[in-house]
C-alpha cells in the first residue's frame, strides 16, 4: 500500500520564507525556502544530522532540481535516498506554509528503505562497506561504479584508518611507469618474491591475483587522479616496484585523500562514529548488521556485506594473547586497529587464520614509534648501530631486519642518508619537521650528532660506496641507491615496532568470507588487513598498499554483483 502525504494549497503569495522539516535518518532536518511570487528563489538547510559526505553534495542538487522544476516532486540522488526524502518532505512543507502549488510526495511503506525513514529504525541498502580505509574506500567506490547503492560505516571520526600511515608504496608488476622506466618486473617474479617473504605460508591463490592484478589497479587509481608513477624498492622485493607519489612523499595520505574524493564525487553515503556491533546472518547469506553511532542503534538491511575494519595491531592485549613475546612492544597502528570483528566473527563461525603471524617493522622511530617509510632505505639509505657498523642487507624482509636490530646492543639502529636522498624523497621532510632527525655537514658531524664513532661511521660509508661501485655487497644487498657522497648527512633513530597483523577472517579467490568448515557466507565479502592468508608469516613492504586496493575493489564488484542479483 502507499501512503500519501498531500498538501493542498491556495495558491503564490508575496515573497516570504517559511521552514519546513522532514524525517531526516540521523534526526529531523529543518530547511527554509525562499518564496519570490510564482518562483521558488532559495532552499537553505538550516539543521541536519545526515553524513557530511553525502549531504554535502545531496543538497546543493536536491535545490538544484527543485529550483529547475520549481516542485519538490524530484528524483531523489543516487546514494542519498534518505536525505533526499527528508529534504523534498522539508521542502513540501516549507512550501504548504507559504501557500505555494499542491504537491504529493509518496512513500510506499512496503519498501524497507522508505518505510524506515517513516518509524526511525532499520534501513536498506545493496551494499554495507564497513570500515572507512583504504580497503573500504575502494570496495565502496568500486560497488557503486557497478551500478550499487553503497552506505560505508567508519568507527571512527575520520577516515582512512592505517591507510593514513602507509608510507612506502603500492607494489605492482608490469606496469605503465616501470615499463617508462626500463623496469623488467613481471607478475611471476612478485609472486615469487611474495611467497619467499611469506615463508611459503601464503595462500597461493590469493598471491595470485595480488601479482596478476596490480598492474590494472595502477590505471584504475590513475583514472582517478591518483598518480603512483615514481618508482622505488621495499624490503624482500627483487625489483623497484613500490610506485609512489611524485616527490616520493607517503604514499598513504595521499591515496586516501584521493580515494575521499572520489567517493564524495559519487555521492556514498558514508557514516563516520559508527560502528559495527553485530551481524544477522540466516540460511547461510548475511541479512543485516547492527550498527551503533554515537546517539542510536539500529539495523542496516544489505543484500551485501564487505567487511574493511583491519587488523588489531592496536591492541596489545590481543596482540600478546596470539605472540607472548610481543609483550612491551611499542605500535605504528591508529588507535582503532583494535580488532573488533574477530570476537564477533568467532561467535558466528567464521575462519580465522594465521593470527600468530603478527609482523615487527624494523624502523619505528625509536621515541614515538611513529613509522619512518622504507623508502629511506630503497632510496640509498643505510642502517649502522650505535658503533656506527652496517649489520645487516636494509633491503632484507622486516622479520630479519628487525630481528638484526633487536641483537644490537643497545637495541636499536640509524638510518643513515645523504643530500641527494634528502632531496628525491619529500617523506623525510616532514620527520625534520617533528625534530627526529639529526645531521652535520660532514660525516664526523654526523657521527658527534648520533654519539657514534666518526672513524667507524667513516668507514662503514666509506665502505658502502666501495660496495655501490662494484655493485657488490658482503651483506647480501642488490640493489643499490647512489653513492653516499652529497653533503648534508642525516641520521634517525630507529626500533622495531608492531606494524602490520597477517592474520584475520579467511576468504576465497572471490573475497567471500568462510565459515570453519570452508563454507562461503553468501553476500559477506572482506578485504585488507582483516583478512588472513595472503601475505602469510612475513608481509613485504608495499604489499598492502597493493592488498588494499586490489582486494578492495574485487570484494566491491563481487558485492555489487550479488546485490543485483538478489
Amino acid at each position: 500500500m502507499k501512503f500519501l502525504i498531500i498538501l493542498l494549497l491556495l495558491g503564490a503569495c508575496a515573497p516570504k520564507e517559511q521552514t519546513g522539516t522532514g524525517p531526516g535518518f540521523g534526526g529531523k532536518m529543518e530547511v527554509s525556502v525562499l518564496v519570490d511570487g510564482d518562483k521558488i528563489k532559495q532552499i537553505k538547510v538550516l539543521n541536519h544530522n545526515e553524513s557530511a559526505y553525502v549531504g554535502g553534495k545531496a543538497f546543493a542538487l536536491l535545490e538544484k532540481r527543485i529550483i529547475e522544476r520549481q516542485s519538490p516532486e524530484v528524483d531523489n540522488i543516487s546514494g542519498a535516498s534518505f536525505t533526499s526524502f527528508a529534504y523534498k518532505m522539508a521542502v513540501a512543507e516549507a512550501l504548504g506554509k507559504a501557500k505555494f502549488g499542491e504537491y504529493k510526495i509518496t512513500v510506499n511503506t512496503k519498501d524497507p528503505l522508505q518505510s524506515a525513514i517513516t518509524n526511525g529504525t532499520n534501513i536498506m541498502v545493496d551494499v554495507l562497506v564497513i570500515g572507512g580505509g583504504g580497503a573500504g574506500l575502494t570496495a565502496a567506490i568500486t560497488a557503486t561504479e557497478n551500478g550499487s547503492d553503497v552506505v560505508l560505516i567508519e568507527k571512527m571520526s575520520l577516515l582512512g584508518g592505517n591507510t593514513l600511515y602507509a608510507t612506502g608504496g603500492l607494489n605492482a608488476a608490469g606496469t605503465i611507469p616501470q615499463k617508462a622506466q626500463n623496469i623488467d618486473d613481471t607478475p611471476q617474479i612478485f609472486y615469487d618474491d611474495t611467497m619467499k617473504g611469506g615463508q611459503n605460508k601464503n595462500d597461493p591463490q590469493l598471491v595470485k591475483i595480488l601479482s596478476e592484478e596490480g598492474s590494472n589497479t595502477i590505471d584504475w587509481l590513475a583514472s582517478k587522479g591518483i598518480d603512483l608513477s615514481k618508482m622505488s624498492i621495499l624490503g624482500g622485493s627483487s625489483k623497484k616496484r613500490a610506485h609512489q607519489p611524485e616527490g616520493g612523499y607517503a604514499v598513504g595520505p595521499y591515496l586516501t585523500d584521493g580515494l575521499i574524493t572520489e567517493a564524495n564525487k559519487l555521492g556514498i553515503d558514508i557514516r563516520t562514529d559508527t560502528k559495527a556491533i553485530n551481524f544477522d546472518i540466516q540460511n547461510n547469506q548475511i541479512n543485516s548488521v547492527v550498527v551503533e553511532d554515537k546517539n542510536t542503534r539500529y539495523s542496516i538491511v544489505a543484500k551485501a556485506v564487505v567487511i574493511a575494519t583491519g587488523g588489531f595491531g592496536a591492541n596489545l592485549d590481543m596482540i600478546v594473547s596470539y605472540n607472548p613475546k610481543l609483550k612491551g612492544f611499542k605500535t605504528s597502528n591508529q588507535k582503532g586497529a583494535t580488532g573488533d570483528i574477530f570476537p564477533i566473527a568467532n561467535k558466528l563461525g567464521i575462519q580465522l587464520k594465521d593470527m600468530e603471524y603478527i609482523q615487527i617493522h624494523p624502523t619505528g622511530e625509536a621515541t614515538r614509534s611513529l613509522l619512518i617509510t622504507e623508502a629511506v632505505r630503497g632510496s640509498g639509505g643505510i642502517m649502522v648501530n650505535q658503533e656506527g657498523q652496517r649489520f645487516i642487507n636494509e633491503l632484507g624482509t622486516r622479520d630479519v631486519v628487525s630481528a638484526a636490530i633487536l641483537a644490537q646492543n643497545p637495541a636499536k639502529a640509524y638510518l643513515i642518508y645523504d643530500e641527494q636522498v634528502r632531496n628525491n624523497l619529500g617523506a623525510v621532510k616532514s620527520y625534520e619537521k617533528l625534530g627526529l632527525v639529526k645531521s652535520g655537514k660532514t660525516i664526523a658531524e654526523l657521527a658527534k650528532a648520533i654519539k657514534a664513532d666518526p672513524t667507524v661511521l667513516q668507514d662503514t660509508i666509506t665502505k658502502y660506496n666501495e660496495s655501490v661501485a662494484s655493485q657488490t655487497d658482503p651483506l647480501g644487498r642488490a640493489i643499490f641507491g647512489k653513492t653516499l657522497t652529497e653533503a648534508s648527512y642525516y641520521a634517525i633513530a630507529v626500533l622495531p615496532v608492531i606494524h602490520h597483523t597477517m592474520g584475520g577472517i579467511a576468504v576465497n579467490t572471490n573475497s567471500q568470507v568462510l565459515l570453519k568448515n570452508n563454507t562461503p557466507i553468501k553476500g559477506l565479502y572482506a578485504a585488507g588487513e582483516v583478512v588472513g592468508g595472503i601475505h602469510g608469516a612475513n608481509r613485504l613492504g608495499g604489499n598492502a598498499v597493493a592488498d588494499i586496493t586490489i582486494f578492495g575493489r574485487r570484494s566491491g564488484e563481487r558485492a555489487a554483483k550479488f546485490a543485483q542479483e538478489n
